[in-house]
């Protein structure tokens, strides 16, 4: 048994109406799911298998073709949830290999009650008037199924091709029905769900008889289309949160993959980005986060709508407080690098390409010297770009110019020109990317709280 969901819509504020195409191949017991409102049934019964001829007592003879299952379709049909619905498929009726012997027939299909009756096997004795096979009598109402190799135009239930007594084989019908036999070649059995197989030929000459021996039916399926509710959450406003609790796991309900530089340890709900030993610090990590899932994050800084934030802390022992700090960046250690970060030298908080002239940017409004955790944004609202610093908005003119170099999405970290990553003395926690702007007007309410979504 198969499944595949085949579409979703919305059913109510947190509910939704999923689609599932069931397959049944094998006999069994369907269990109908607590969930369920609604099952619709397309079931076939097998093809039956070929039939032989009686032999000649010179030249050619032709036997009949086995007949396609029925194909039988039933919607909205009564049902019990969670009960056990007894399933049979019909199995393949056999071609015959004795002369003047009939195929046996395909077997019937049923569901519960619902039953697709199987295919004639092709009869006993010389056909006289022999034919190719008919198409099958329906195509599947639910439409292609790729795992089954089912299309739109499928048809199910295909006769076989009669037996035939000239160097020209009779095919079966549309779709998969056997070919039958002609004077040099056996028939073909048939190859696809309800499907007959092909009438043999006996040949009779200088006393001996050749026989080609009928094609087997193909087997019978049962199709189920599960309509069922489920409950879901709403959509969250997060795309990643790194809350540095003691591990790096991904927060978010979106589970972007992130990996890991370096040995790194954790205080206190924050992590520390140093390269350099100190007898007060005493948890150190010389790298930052790599987050694997960069098209995605470019992809949402693409869209006009999203906020990065954190909780920013700098030493005041640091004797690089006149260095860059970077919180997040696409970083190739060039001047191509992208990055949100502070610029100690210069006193600007910064968003966009290293040095590049539609760099978005603003004065820093706090003090990186009082050995307190800041809180930092950057946002997008609607393609209008802002900064956040401890409670104020500050909206920017620029426009960043959004390219970005082959190379790791960095959290935590700066990669020199030189020699891989570099870091200084200083905390983050609390990271954040949102997939909307986050904060409206000139000022706002510094989270209190660890963030939850």
């Amino acid at each position: 048994m198969s499944t595949i969901r085949r579409r979703s819509l919305l059913y109510a504020s947190n509910t939704i109406e999923v689609s599932q195409i069931i397959t049944i191949k094998e006999s069994g017991t369907y269990t109908v799911p607590n969930d369920t409102i609604r099952i619709d049934v397309f079931m076939v019964g097998a093809g039956g298998g070929g039939g032989l001829p009686v032999a000649p007592t010179s030249n050619y003879t032709a036997g009949h073709k086995g007949k396609g299952g029925s194909a039988v379709y039933y919607e909205n049909i009564p049902f019990t949830k969670g009960e056990e619905i007894s399933v049979t498929i019909g199995l393949a009726g056999k071609g015959a290999t004795t002369a003047n012997t009939a195929g046996t027939d395909g077997g019937d299909t049923s569901l519960g009650d619902y039953t697709a009756a199987g295919g004639k096997g092709g009869a006993a004795g010389t056909n006289t008037s022999t034919s190719a096979g008919n198409d099958g009598s329906m195509a599947c109402p639910f439409g292609a199924i790729d795992s089954e190799s089912i299309t739109d135009t499928a048809l199910f239930g295909a006769d076989g091709g009669d037996g035939s007594t000239t160097t020209t084989a009779l095919a079966g019908g549309a779709t998969g029905g056997g070919k039958g036999a002609n004077r040099s070649t056996a028939a073909s059995s048939a190859t696809f769900y309800g499907a007959g197989g092909g009438g043999g030929t006996i040949y009779k000459s200088w006393g001996s008889a050749t026989v080609r021996n009928a094609g087997d039916g193909y087997d019978g399926i049962v199709l189920l289309k599960v309509t069922r509710k489920e409950t879901v959450k709403p959509a969250s406003k997060t795309w990643i949160l790194l809350p540095f609790n003691k591990n790096i796991k991904d927060s978010s309900d979106n589970g972007r993959e992130t990996s890991l530089f370096g040995s790194p340890t954790y205080e206190t709900g924050a992590f520390y980005s140093t390269n350099r030993s100190d007898s007060s610090i005493q948890v150190k990590w010389n790298s930052g986060v790599v987050v694997a899932d960069k098209q995605s994050f470019i992809d949402l800084l693409n869209s006009g709508n999203f906020t990065i934030e954190l909780f920013f802390r700098m030493y005041i022992s640091d004797v690089l407080q006149d260095k860059y700090y970077q919180f997040i960046g696409i970083d190739d250690g060039t001047v191509n690098g992208f990055h949100f970060r502070i610029d100690g030298s210069s006193g600007m908080l910064l968003f966009g390409v290293y040095n590049d002239t539609k760099i978005a940017k603003t004065p820093l409004i706090v003090s990186l010297r009082d050995n307190e955790f800041h809180h930092f944004f950057v946002q997008c609202r609607n393609g209008k770009y802002s900064f956040g610093q401890d409670g104020a908005i500050t909206s920017v003119s620029t426009t960043p110019n959004l390219t970005f170099p082959n190379a790791d999405l960095i959290v935590g970290g700066r990669k020199s020109n030189t020699s891989g990553l570099e870091d200084y003395w200083w905390q983050i926690d609390g990271f954040r990317i949102s997939r909307v702007g986050r904060y409206v007007g000139s000022s706002y309410t510094v989270p209190t709280k660890e963030f939850t979504e």
